[in-house]
């Protein structure tokens, strides 16, 4: 389909998939503008960290459309990833010193969830860092990181890419009972668990639709189409060379359409003549047909 605007070399080697040049538009999210300090604090984070490119990526995408300075009209979430004041102050507290935010960390008191500043003046400059994208980029992939950590450890398994995204938006305590719920009973509607009912009411449009209580999975369906098809497009966009993360983001290019299926042999052959810039012809596959990673 798109094999006349793609070059060979954008192939998944040994797999006979030729992916094209991706935009935003072919995955409908919107096109927010990514400058280079953006670009590099992002990637920068993801290296320091070992959080996915494409994950990184997407949360930001979904959370400020890349504007450095964004905040939200209902609650004090400001900046790249939009941390509110509680968070990042409890973010910097527990996870800055290990990232260098030691003295950030020395001017906030408390334990856990339950912080304060030393002072009005160290309160104002902390919370403007959210600003700085290179600060957001790194605390909010080191709250992922941690998260990550205890949620794996509350439910027994490792999460899938767009479960990375339930841990953030409900946070680690709250999407443990979640992700266990959608493992043992996902058709359970959310409101029969107990636990489950202060984060369904904090968020009725995400657990209530057309005036009923959604399932699990249903529930789940809802998270993975926010966020499977920006972790798809970043992951094609600036993480290739990562093959698991590949994985998921070429079935989910697959379902829109958007790869060509080729002989593996026939696409090496195509490679080759490439880099000898002469002509080559590819014999097409079948597509296989698309499996949603973890399910």
């Amino acid at each position: 389909m798109l094999a006349n605007s793609m070059r060979v070399s954008h192939a998944v080697a040994g797999s006979g998939v030729i992916i094209p040049e991706v935009t935003p538009d072919m995955f409908d999210i919107p096109d927010g503008y990514i400058d280079r300090e953006t670009h590099d604090a992002i990637e920068r984070a993801a290296d320091l960290t070992g959080v996915p490119k494409g994950v990184l990526y997407a949360f930001a995408s979904k959370e400020s459309n890349f504007v450095k300075t964004a905040s939200a009209p209902t609650s004090s979430a400001q900046g790249l990833m939009q941390f509110t004041k509680g968070t990042w102050r409890n973010t910097i507290k527990k996870l800055g010193p290990a990232f260098g935010f030691d003295r950030e960390a020395r001017e906030i008191h408390g334990q856990g969830a339950k912080t304060w500043f030393a002072s009005a003046s160290s309160a104002r400059r902390i919370l403007k860092m959210r600003d700085d994208v290179h600060d957001a980029a790194l605390l909010a992939a080191a709250l992922m990181l941690d998260d990550q950590k205890t949620v794996t450890s509350e439910i027994g398994r490792d999460l899938e890419l767009d479960e990375y995204y339930v841990t953030h938006f409900l946070g680690s305590g709250n999407a443990s009972v979640f992700l266990k719920n959608l493992d043992r009973n996902p058709h359970a509607h959310v409101n029969t668990v107990r636990s489950m009912w202060k984060p369904i009411q904090a968020n009725r449009s995400i657990f209530i639709k057309n005036g009923r209580y959604r399932t699990f999975d249903e529930t789940m369906d809802w998270f993975s189409s926010v966020m499977s098809k920006r972790i798809a497009y970043f992951t094609l966009k600036y993480d290739r060379e990562n093959t698991e993360h590949m994985r998921f983001a070429t079935d989910y290019a697959r379902k829109l359409g958007l790869l060509e299926e080729h002989d593996p042999a026939s696409v090496l052959e195509a490679r080759k003549a490439e880099e000898d810039d002469e002509p080559a012809v590819i014999a097409r596959n079948d597509a296989p047909a698309f499996h949603r990673p973890g399910y």
